[in-house]
């Protein structure tokens, strides 16, 4: 049956098209969605700062973006046991996304334990400062962690803004990994910005 405009109609009256973009809709925000966390997966998240990091050169704007990794993640999971592994997980993708706030921010999970926000329009220090919330908000979240020695589950966080010495978005991944590893290596619970940028504990 077709209405007046000539479209095909189901029984309640709507247009059949209409529902079948809103069910091409949800199952690509399904496939566009980390299944554990609810974060956007890294299918997504290459998209987005592959999309932003063109604007980004196009504009001559900013663009920082946050590598975040499960300190002692291992021996969480050894511990309490994969489903509560999952659980944690999924609480630091709530803290996460009560932290990238803005429309345009994105928050991914990278792989495994590690996580990732994509934020357009952000400057180093805006970034630094993001990443400080994050790493404080998580340790008011204060999820036990017996095998740590803080007592809780604590995040290390690696830190890149786009620059001239970026000539691609996997460079940029790169310098933000690089500072990430530097924050572990200098004993973790801590933020890192990419080696020629200002150091943060």
């Amino acid at each position: 049956m077709r209405n007046r405009h000539g479209d095909l109609i189901g029984l309640s009256g709507a247009p059949r098209d209409v529902t079948e973009k809103k069910r091409l809709v949800k199952m690509k925000g399904l496939a566009d969605t980390d299944a554990l966390t609810g974060l956007a997966n890294r299918r997504m998240f290459n998209e987005a700062i592959a999309e932003e990091f063109a604007r980004a050169r196009r504009a001559e704007s900013a663009l920082s973006l946050l590598l975040i990794d499960v300190d002692h993640f291992k021996a969480y999971n050894d511990t309490y046991g994969h489903l509560e592994g999952d659980n944690c997980l999924r609480m630091i993708g709530e803290v996460l996304r009560s932290i990238a706030k803005r429309p345009c921010d994105l928050a991914a999970r990278f792989g495994g334990e590690e996580l990732a926000i994509l934020l357009p329009g952000t400057d180093r220090d805006g970034a630094l400062r993001l990443a400080k919330m994050l790493r404080s908000a998580l340790h008011r979240r204060a999820i036990p962690h017996s095998e740590s020695s803080k007592a809780i589950v604590t995040v290390s966080i690696g830190v890149a803004n786009i620059s001239d010495r970026f000539a691609t978005p996997s460079e940029l991944v790169a310098a933000t990994d690089q500072a990430l590893y530097t924050a572990k290596k200098h004993g973790r619970d801590r933020v890192e910005a990419a080696a020629d940028q200002a150091r943060a504990a």
